[in-house]
């Protein structure tokens, strides 16, 4: 409440707008109900190693070095909401390695569907960022796959800062905070956002400064002969 009127503002708390049902920056392994599956014996499978997207903590290291060498990581099953989504990532790869299943390559799948991605610049973090639209209102698996194949060069790469994000609202409908004195929408983040509308719910209810010489309807009452009854003066 600032000048007696109210003011919203998202707190960004666990559980409020927008929803990230996943969130992994492998700081403690692979994390619980992850799942890595590969022939870790040509290369190295899906590994937590030190140095993640910020120059510490840990990412999630892949090495292959052979034909079909094939490292699997499978996200928790979730839910995406009618409004769909994000996934998004920190990846940096080597220049062997390329995206969505071309030689040596990364790919995200979604559903068993390869979800394309610009490949980012080598030898350096860059955030991927793929929507979840296509999978409005269904529950997905998504399963990141680094590895050759048929034939290609050995190759690398690192993930960090996994996560989904879910957008709580739709619509207007769904951001209603039961004030009149709001305009309710639906951000462009998923977020709701609540806008003061000018001039409602103003705590002045009447006021009078008599700058017009007079009572503004005031009325004024008393035994003027003594004294001075209320009068405006300069």
């Amino acid at each position: 409440c600032v000048g007696s009127k109210c003011q919203h503002q998202p707190t960004n708390e666990p559980g409020c707008c927008p929803l990230v049902p996943v969130w992994n920056s492998f700081e403690e392994g692979v994390g619980a109900g992850w799942s890595t599956e590969g022939n870790g014996e040509k290369g190295m499978g899906w590994t937590p190693v030190a140095g993640g997207y910020d120059g510490a903590g840990y990412s999630l290291y892949s090495y292959a070095v052979s034909a079909f060498n094939v490292n699997y990581l499978r996200l928790p099953t979730l839910s995406v909401g009618g409004a769909g989504g994000t996934l998004s990532f920190q990846m940096k790869r080597d220049a062997y390695t390329s995206c969505n299943g071309l030689g040596t390559s990364l790919t995200v799948t979604i559903n068993g569907v390869i979800a394309p991605f610009p490949c980012p610049q080598a030898n350096s973090w860059n955030e991927v960022v793929i929507s979840l639209e296509p999978w409005a209102g269904q529950e997905i698996e998504v399963v990141f796959t680094h590895g050759i194949y048929k034939s290609g060069n050995k190759g690398e790469v690192r993930i960090d800062e996994v996560a989904v994000t879910v957008p709580c609202c739709e619509d207007a409908a769904d951001c209603n905070d039961g004030d009149a004195c709001t305009a309710d929408s639906c951000g462009l983040s998923g977020a709701c956002e609540h806008q003061q509308l000018p001039g409602c719910c103003d705590p002045l209810l009447f006021g009078e400064d008599f700058e017009l010489g007079g009572s503004g309807g005031w009325s004024t009452e008393g035994n003027g002969e003594k004294g001075m009854g209320w009068t405006p003066v300069a």
